[in-house]
Order: C-alpha cells, then sequence, then structure tokens
C-alpha cells in the first residue's frame, strides 16, 4: 500500500510539472528547459522503480463501475459562457489537492476593467478568518472530531502567459492586468493552487469514508450594477450568487476511487501501474462544479421522465429503494408542473453535512442523517433547488425567497395534492410564525443571527406568499406563471423585480399591493401555535 500511495504522489508530482512546463514556458520563456528537466528527471525515477520484466501500464476498466454511458447526452452550450478548463490531483491520504486552472474570461461589463476578482471559498475556513460559515449552534455537527480547518493557497496567476500581481484576501481574490480589460475582450487566466480538506462537515469536507468538494473551485465573483460582488461567506442559507459557465475538470485518484462530478463523464482511465485514476467531467451550463471521491461508494441508478438519478452512498444500511422512489416522484413531479430538467441526470450524493443537504449543479449532497431517514419534504426542497436557484439564478443573498420559498411551495403541492389538504398544511406553517412581526422577506442573508430565523423567513413565510399568490391570481395563470418563469429565466440570474412584473404581466394587472404587504417592515400574521421541528436546508 505505501509503495501504491508512493507512486500515486510520484505520478501525481510528474503531472503538476508537466503542467507547470508548459506554463512556465507561457510565463517565461527561459523556464521552459528547467521545468521540463525536472519532469524528465522523476518519469526516469518512476521508470527505473519497475521490475524490468514489466510492460508499460495498460489502461484497464473502471472496475465494473463507470459513468461513461451517462455521456450519451450533454445539454446544448450557450455562448457566452466563461469557461473553466481544471486539472485537481487529490491525494486522500494527507487530504490535500493540487490544482491548476485555466479560466477564459469575458469582460462583459460594459466598461474597462483594472481588476479581476475571484472568489476562493475555502479560504472561508482557514484559520484565523474574520467571519465563520457558520452559527455557534452547529459547531458540533460541524467538527465532529474537534475543530480542523482548511485553506487554499495560490501559488501564481497569470493572464495571457504574463504574470500577474494578485491580493487573496479571505475568500477574495484580486487580480491585476497590467493595463485595463477593455468591454469585449477576452482572456486566459491561468491559477495554480494547493488546499487542504479539513475533515468537517460542510459544502467542502471529510470523513472516514469520503471527501467531497461544494464551492471549491476558484470562481469568477459576479460584476453587477454596483461593481463587483463580494459578500461575505454567510452562516445562513446559500450565500453565493454566480454566473453559468462552462467546465472541463480533470480528476486525478488513486486507482481504487470513485468519483462522481457535475455534468457528464467524458473520459476515465485507469493506470494499474500507477495506482491512479484519471476521470474526466464536462459540464456546458453550470453554475459551480462540485464532486466528491470515496472508494467506498455504491451506485444505484434509475431512469425517470424527469432524468436519471443516480445514488452514491457509503453506508450499506441505507434504505435505497424508499430514496430512489421519493426522488421519483419528486423529479417527475417538478418535470410535470415546471418544465423538463435540462439534464440527462442527477447525482445524489451522501456526505456529513451540518444540515439536511445542499444544492449545486446536477448533483445534491446529503447528510447521512437526512438519508437513513428520508423525507419528502427535505429531499423534494433540495431537488427543487435544481430548477429555482440552479438552472433559474437568482442573488440569494438578498433575494433568498425567490428559490426557496418557491421550491418549498411547489414540493408542497405534490406532497397535499387535494387542496383542503393543502389548505390545512399552510394553515399549520401560519400558526407557525403568528405574531412574528419582526419577519419580513426584504431580510437579506446578513440580518440574521440564527437559523431559525432565518428558515422561518425565506422559507416559510417564501412559501406562504407563493400560496397567497396563488389564490389572488387563480391555480391556472399561477401556474404558468411559474413555467413562464422557469422557462424566461434558464441559465440566467433573474430578480425579485423579474418575478413580481412576469406575474403582473400573466395576472393582467398590476400586483403591487400585494407584494407591498409582504414585503413590509412588519408583516403581521394570526396567532398559532409552535410546528414541528424539521430538517434543515439552506
Amino acid at each position: 500500500m505505501r509503495n501504491s500511495l508512493g507512486r500515486f504522489r510520484i505520478i501525481s508530482l510528474i503531472r503538476i510539472l508537466a503542467k507547470e512546463g508548459t506554463l512556465a514556458y507561457e510565463r517565461r520563456p527561459m523556464k521552459k528547459l528547467i521545468a521540463w528537466g525536472l519532469v524528465l528527471f522523476f518519469a526516469f525515477v518512476v521508470a527505473c522503480g519497475r521490475a524490468p520484466s514489466e510492460e508499460y501500464p495498460d489502461e484497464t476498466p473502471n472496475n465494473g463501475i463507470s459513468d461513461i454511458d451517462e455521456s450519451v447526452y450533454m445539454p446544448p452550450y450557450i455562448p457566452g459562457f466563461d469557461h473553466y478548463d481544471v486539472s485537481l490531483t487529490v491525494d486522500p491520504v494527507t487530504r490535500t489537492v493540487s490544482g491548476i486552472s485555466r479560466t477564459t474570461f469575458t469582460n462583459r461589463t460594459g466598461e474597462p476593467l483594472e481588476t479581476i476578482v475571484l472568489r476562493v471559498y475555502l479560504n472561508a475556513f482557514r484559520q484565523g478568518a474574520t467571519a465563520a460559515p457558520y452559527f455557534g449552534e452547529f459547531e458540533r455537527r460541524i467538527f465532529p472530531r474537534g475543530r480542523e480547518y482548511g485553506y487554499m493557497d495560490i501559488q501564481y496567476v497569470t493572464m495571457n502567459n504574463e504574470d500577474l500581481i494578485y491580493e487573496l484576501t479571505g475568500t477574495v481574490l484580486l487580480v491585476h492586468p497590467s493595463e485595463p480589460l477593455v468591454p469585449g475582450e477576452t482572456v486566459q487566466l491561468v491559477l495554480q493552487y494547493n488546499a487542504y480538506i479539513p475533515q468537517i462537515a460542510h459544502r467542502t469536507g471529510a470523513n472516514d469514508h469520503a471527501m467531497w468538494f461544494g464551492m471549491f473551485l476558484p470562481v469568477l465573483a459576479v460584476h453587477g450594477e454596483d461593481g463587483w460582488q463580494v459578500h461575505d461567506y454567510y452562516p445562513v442559507g446559500d450565500p453565493f450568487v454566480l454566473h453559468m459557465a462552462s467546465f472541463d475538470v480533470e480528476i486525478i485518484t488513486p486507482a481504487n476511487y470513485i468519483v462522481a462530478g457535475t455534468g457528464v463523464t467524458t473520459g476515465e482511465t485507469t493506470l494499474v501501474e500507477d495506482d491512479t485514476r484519471v476521470t474526466v467531467f464536462t459540464a456546458s451550463n453550470a453554475r459551480s462544479f462540485a464532486f466528491a471521491i470515496s472508494p467506498y461508494f455504491n451506485r444505484e441508478r434509475v431512469t425517470t421522465v424527469g432524468g436519471d438519478i443516480h445514488l452514491y452512498y457509503y453506508t450499506e444500511s441505507l434504505p435505497v429503494d424508499e430514496i430512489m422512489n421519493i426522488a421519483i416522484i419528486i423529479m417527475e413531479h417538478l418535470a410535470d408542473r415546471i418544465g423538463q430538467y435540462p439534464f440527462e441526470h442527477i447525482r445524489i450524493v451522501e456526505t456529513d453535512m451540518f444540515i439536511s443537504g445542499v444544492a449545486f449543479s446536477n448533483m445534491i449532497f446529503m447528510d447521512t442523517n437526512a438519508l437513513m431517514q428520508p423525507d419528502a419534504r427535505v429531499l423534494g426542497q433540495v431537488l427543487g433547488q435544481q430548477w429555482f436557484a440552479n438552472v433559474v439564478g437568482s442573488n440569494h443573498i438578498q433575494e433568498s425567497w425567490l428559490d426557496k420559498g418557491l421550491a418549498r411551495y411547489v414540493i408542497a403541492c405534490l406532497l397535499y395534492d387535494q387542496p383542503q389538504d393543502l389548505w390545512r398544511h399552510m394553515s399549520e406553517e401560519r400558526a407557525i410564525i403568528a405574531g412574528r412581526e419582526d419577519l419580513s422577506l426584504a431580510n437579506s442573508l446578513e440580518t440574521f443571527d440564527n437559523w431559525a430565523d432565518y428558515y422561518s423567513t425565506h422559507h416559510r413565510l417564501g412559501m406562504l406568499m407563493f400560496d397567497d399568490l396563488n389564490r389572488r391570481m387563480g391555480n391556472e395563470l399561477f401556474w404558468e406563471l411559474v413555467r413562464q418563469y422557469f422557462q424566461a429565466f434558464h441559465f440566467q440570474i433573474a430578480t425579485g423585480e423579474d418575478f413580481m412584473s412576469l406575474a403582473a404581466e400573466i395576472y393582467g394587472e398590476s400586483l403591487d399591493d400585494f407584494f407591498e404587504r409582504w414585503f413590509a417592515d412588519v408583516l403581521s400574521m394570526p396567532t398559532g401555535e409552535s410546528g414541528e421541528d424539521e430538517g434543515l436546508i439552506p
């Protein structure tokens, strides 16, 4: 085992050095001979380590486990998206990652750019970070083995073969081109970085069974009317605003590891002699790229009209059939009610999470406890984010209700499909937040100091608003609104104003009075009793 891991680390180093040789030449031609000399030296070391009778390693199948059949379908590529070409080498023993990203970026701001901003979200977990991305109430769940920190260090940044000055402060990476980028100009940024993954129960984390990577890759920040958006990694909700992009990602792991990632698997090679596996993913339209690795993953797959569902899990006692049956019903309901899921499949991956689950493009991470006792409300909410947070994007920081409340209401209509049952459920939900005059959908993520208030606002109050909107517009017009909203803003970032304008257009008259009441500073609700403790979802 030690020899295999040694070969894995050497091969990984050769791959990084090979890329470094190319990149060094891109940056300074004088470095080319030195870098490639190192590559040849390490290649010679590895070659000498083989027995004379051994042949060059063959490419072998993935031990009967392969995702290649998923690549038969790819969603159409939309021109105008930025592109990430990434190579990652993951060492599960040390829980370290070496990466190189080539990011093709076009200045679409309409103004010259003196600075390009990227987000390095893993650094929210660095020791000494100014703001923790979690509330104290979740510390024991996030750090079940004791406090541990993670980080990502940037080794260098180049643009069009030129070394750049950069500043990494917390999760914000400022890159300074030598000359301002003119509107419409396209450049290629190259980043090399090293990262350490802590054993924590969060979007990126690890346990004794797997490692998972959500909001891990350095990505471009969104540039809006007020400039680059550099919000904190708030401890509540989904504190990210993300444009669509395309990804080509190569992930190098030990040979016995199975990799689940966003998009489709377009290549998979196992080198037996080198004890490595190279898995390549392509995602044409994604807001983020997430992946997970484990030598213990089992996989189940079912085909539905809403898209294939893949479950990756390492706990043998999971109620797999129950999980898949719930997922099938939800995916088919969402496709029927809203519109076809624009991807061929979705992956559900077992992880440790401090909440029940989180959604990424084409993939969701679910906590083991949530999967052990599957709840259609919880799984439905996370799957609903595929339609209302990943296909249609929004500003989750300022307008979290736009995807959380809508997804929850759509799932409630599935679970309580009879009008009297839905009415009774909504009455119970209203009673839960009765008397909470501090709740307003205008409250953004930075205003919350606990998870319960956020949940009561953007999940529960948001759902109640959409229920009232359904009653105001009528069931037929309301669902026409939801379908048109999905079609009009898929692969874009929608705003609350976009939704309200479309609602008024479909309704045929102004709805200003309706929305003003829900976004008032004080919202009067009927009194009632507290409700049950539900699974937490961002």
